[in-house]
């Protein structure tokens, strides 16, 4: 790398510790100047706009061509080159799916990160073909498109995204009901599930894969008793869906689906299904759910406005509809109720 380009670097990183930066409408303006793709220097060595928050990541790097390997990134941060997650995909782009098309057309790369609240961002231009790529705060890969310049307007071509056919995003003991990395949303407005006077309790928070590859958003499964219903409330503040299961006095009541949104099941499948029993008087001790792949612990949940009541749930794999389960639930003096049979979601 050049002197030149060192001092440019250093500059830009000076001035942006100094002063808040809006870097969407630098971005903008820095295009506006060139003018059309077409228009534009084409034997720059390499010209960076950057902007750095105040700790230090990168939120946007542009590189034109013409600078060997059509690639620079800002030493404080960027968007790695390579995916690091386990399993990717690539964007069906034939008008099958709208969930995540990142066309540049009538649109700068900046729209289409602020679009999908991509962290950082990268596009480089590299002669008559571009690269975007969305990456997470950390600055991991969620998503790489392929551009090739036609009629002076980058056209997409490819797009690989990370995905694992899911929308859970990888987590460290994905069966565990519980708190996965973030502060759960409050159980209030789209997430209160229960009846006014009657506590709503935590089932679970975890990450979830955006279309786009990034993990920039979690969901919460709120839990409470509502009449004679146990009602389940999924997702965050401004967007949650509301599921209800009829309750008995104790026994196994089966299968809860909702463990995500109906938006984020757009094309995918659930890994996981909800086993559920009640326990109105909250006298049971144990449920388990046994299956293919092991047996799986339940995990009670109360609350003292619920009184005695208690539900107990099991996260087990969505194997299909013709893998077998069987759920036991217990109380001091034995077997109270069980289920057979399979535990599927769509």
């Amino acid at each position: 790398m050049s002197g030149i380009e060192d001092r440019l670097r250093a500059a830009l990183h000076e001035a942006a510790d100094a002063r808040s930066v809006d870097v969407m409408r630098m971005r903008d303006e820095l295009n506006d100047r060139l003018g059309p793709p077409t228009r534009r220097p084409r034997k720059l060595a390499a010209l960076v706009a950057a902007a750095v928050l105040a700790g230090g990541a990168v939120v946007g790097v542009q590189v034109l061509p013409g600078d060997g390997d059509g690639r620079t990134v800002a030493p404080a941060g960027g968007v790695d080159p390579q995916f690091s997650c386990e399993h990717t995909t690539h964007v069906d782009l034939s008008g099958g799916q709208d969930e995540f098309v990142p066309d540049l057309v009538g649109r700068t790369p900046a729209e289409v990160a602020r679009e999908h609240d991509a962290p950082r961002w990268e596009f480089v231009e590299d002669g008559d073909t571009a690269t975007l790529r969305l990456g997470n705060e950390d600055g991991t890969l969620g998503s790489e498109s392929r551009y090739e310049l036609r009629d002076g307007e980058w056209r997409l071509r490819s797009s690989v995204v990370c995905d694992n056919g899911t929308p859970a995003a990888p987590t460290a003991d994905a069966l565990a009901l519980g708190l996965h990395g973030s502060e759960p949303w409050p159980a209030r407005d789209a997430l209160a599930a229960g009846e006014s006077g009657t506590a709503s309790v935590l089932v679970d928070d975890r990450p979830v894969y955006d279309y786009s590859g990034l993990v920039t958003r979690h969901r919460s499964i709120y839990m409470a008793p509502c009449g004679i219903r146990l009602c389940f409330a999924v997702g965050q503040p401004d967007s949650g869906v509301v599921d209800r299961m009829q309750t008995r006095n104790a026994g196994v009541l089966g299968t809860m689906c909702s463990f995500f949104q109906p938006d984020d099941l757009v094309g995918r499948t659930s890994p996981y299904a909800l086993l559920v029993a009640w326990d109105a008087l909250g006298r049971t001790t144990d449920f388990s759910v046994s299956g293919p792949g092991g047996t799986y612990r339940g995990t009670s949940f109360t609350d003292p406005s619920w009184g005695p009541a208690q539900a107990w749930l099991a996260l087990v794999p969505n194997d299909g509809p013709q893998v077998p389960y069987v759920g036991r639930l217990h109380d001091a003096d034995g077997l109270v109720d069980e289920y057979s049979g399979p535990v599927a979601c769509d």
